[in-house]
């Protein structure tokens, strides 16, 4: 417990280091120069201020507002079918009616990768201890990688930034989509040779907490970047790798799932608010009142997908009684307490259960359906409230029979985690045909991509008039 600690600290020692960082990166691409002279100064006169530049970008990540912390769950949520807005007026990301003004994604996407860039450069021209650097390098790599994914995933066509020049930044062009990808590959490849194989606290000793990157976070988004990619073979041997790692396991009590000290947890994020200090995730769905316009509800297209005995529905989803109105919520956190007596909860990012559904997804396009079904009881298994609950698929199952229960086990498990529904509607091609029957008129297939900032496109001459099909500038 206590590396959890030093980490928090770490990370609020680097909120100096953050700032500087932020002030310079303030209009996302359209940096000015920035100061890495002081940057340098700041970070790199020992080891230990240098891993706190790192630490300080995952409590940067945790902070209010942020798309790790809370958009990719709560927006995504709304702007698929997981989530119900219930203000007034009615939020932009549930009636899929956002515009260039409306920039929640895009600002802390690119902040996060311009931190890595920062910080990866100082440490690159460093006389930090090679060891150091490797990790600090590897895990600067994945930040890169993970932010650029959800950009290209939420924006499509994007600039792959990888350097902080501004003479760069300002006019950079956005990439196709299969070039990102492939960029994303070659970084998490590249930081999968550079960390290490156990985990590491603040001071980079051992610990068994999973807040910081080593080669199996990177192996499991490696897995989901290929899944996404279409690499059938390789995502099956991603996964693998995770779920033949006998450090990983998937708790029976499904209300452990999510506690800090949870052994399906591949890799977490400690919350940095002493606010907040068990996340944003219970605050921002617990009902324990009326539902208001801060807290979205839950779809009854998410409560109706649970088959009975299913202890996802009844333990991971809640239920609220307002003189005789029922409201379902989203109950995976547990705590809504503000500040909370103890920090008991981190921020799932990636855990065993999605390697699983992974494995399961490329083994049905491989033609390999009795294995696929074979991960998915697997799911199904820890998920019964009896015996006779939530019988195994058969492992006769056709290709397109076990793709539709791959789809289903993936919103049972993943519902409300950084927006997998959104995405997975998104790659799959199927979001026209769930979401127009549950959106009507308010959904549009121009919806599935986000607008880019109008900001952008004023200032940036290699990304005027290239706005996403369907808003205006």
């Amino acid at each position: 417990m206590t590396s959890a600690k030093h980490i928090l600290k770490s990370a609020l020692a680097g909120v100096v280091l953050i700032s500087i960082i932020g002030t310079s990166c303030k209009k996302f691409l359209d940096v000015g120069a920035p100061k890495t002279e002081l940057v340098s100064e700041l970070v790199f006169n020992d080891e230990q201020t240098a891993i706190n530049a790192v630490t300080s970008i995952y409590g940067d990540m945790m902070g209010s507002s942020t798309f790790v912390s809370d958009y990719s769950s709560s927006y995504l949520g709304m702007a698929a079918d997981e989530l119900v807005s219930v203000s007034s007026p009615l939020n932009v990301y549930f009636t899929n009616t956002l515009a260039s003004d409306k920039d929640d994604f895009w600002k802390s996407g690119y902040k996060y990768i311009y931190q890595a860039n920062i910080v990866r450069e100082g440490t690159e021209r460093s006389s930090l201890l090679d060891s150091t650097k490797r990790q600090m390098i590897g895990e600067l790599l994945f930040v890169r990688a993970f932010c650029h994914f959800y950009m290209v995933n939420l924006f499509g066509d994007i600039p792959y930034m990888t350097s902080t020049d501004y003479r760069v930044t300002n006019v950079a062009p956005r990439e196709p989509v299969a070039a990102v990808y492939a960029k994303i590959l070659k970084d998490l490849l590249d930081a999968r040779d550079l960390v290490r194989e156990y985990y590491v606290e603040a001071t980079n000793k051992p610990t068994t907490e999973r807040i910081r990157p080593n080669k199996a976070v990177v192996t499991a988004m490696l897995a989901r970047v290929y899944l996404y990619m279409g690499n059938w073979a390789k995502a099956e041997e991603e996964a693998t790798t995770l779920i033949n790692n006998p450090l990983y396991n998937l708790p029976t009590l499904m209300s452990s799932v999510f506690l800090r000290t949870s052994t399906e947890a591949i890799f977490q994020l400690q919350p940095s608010s002493l606010t907040y200090n068990n996340g944003y995730s219970g605050p921002n769905f617990i009902i324990d009142a009326r539902p208001n316009s801060f807290r979205p509800v839950l779809s009854d297209q998410l409560w109706n997908a649970f088959e009975p005995g299913d202890k996802r529905q009844t333990e991971w989803l809640g239920t609220f009684n307002n003189f005789g109105t029922i409201t379902h919520f989203a109950w995976k956190y547990k705590i809504a307490q503000v500040p909370a007596p103890a920090q008991s909860e981190f921020h799932m990012v990636l855990r065993l259960a999605e390697q699983y559904l992974i494995r399961a997804e490329a083994r049905a396009n491989l033609n390999n359906f009795a294995g696929a079904a074979q991960d998915l009881n697997k799911l199904r298994l820890r998920a019964r409230a009896t015996p006779t609950d939530l019988p195994d698929y058969p492992e006769t199952l056709d290709k397109a029979q076990c793709l539709a229960k791959v789809e289903l086990e993936r919103q049972r498990e993943l519902f409300t985690e950084m927006g997998h529904r959104w995405l997975d509607l998104k790659r799959t091609g199927r979001a026209d045909a769930v979401m127009a029957p549950v959106k009507g008129t308010k959904w549009q297939t121009t919806d599935q991509l986000f607008p880019l900032p109008k900001l952008q496109l004023e200032l940036n001459p290699n990304m005027t008039g290239k706005q996403n099909p369907g808003y205006t500038l």
